[in-house]
This record gives structure tokens, sequence and C-alpha cells, in this order.
């Protein structure tokens, strides 16, 4: 499992990102990432996640 810090790691290829917006931490999720790598990941994690796709998709 990959997890970054920065608003672009999961359109990039990551897997999780932990962005602070507003003093409060969001999370980012690259559904395609973490399946490729054979994951899966809570219903509950991914309701509070904002999901997104790589770029070059």
């Amino acid at each position: 499992m990959t997890i970054g810090e920065t608003d672009e790691f999961v359109e990039t290829g990551g897997m999780i990102s932990l962005i602070t917006m507003a003093q409060k931490v969001k999370l980012k999720v690259n559904l395609n990432a973490v399946r490729q790598a054979g994951m899966k990941l809570n219903s509950r994690l991914l309701r509070l996640a904002t999901i997104v796709e790589n770029r070059n998709e």
C-alpha cells in the first residue's frame, strides 16, 4: 500500500493521499491503483474519501 501527503499523489498512481485542508485531514483514494495491487478498502473508509483516477487513464 502506498500513502502520500501531496495533492497529486493519487492522480499519478499512488493509492491513498492524506491532505490537510482548513485544519482537517482529507482522504483521496485511487481505486484503480488499489485494485491493481489486489487490495480492497473498507467501505467506511471509502465513504470518507474522494475517489480519483490516474491522470493517464
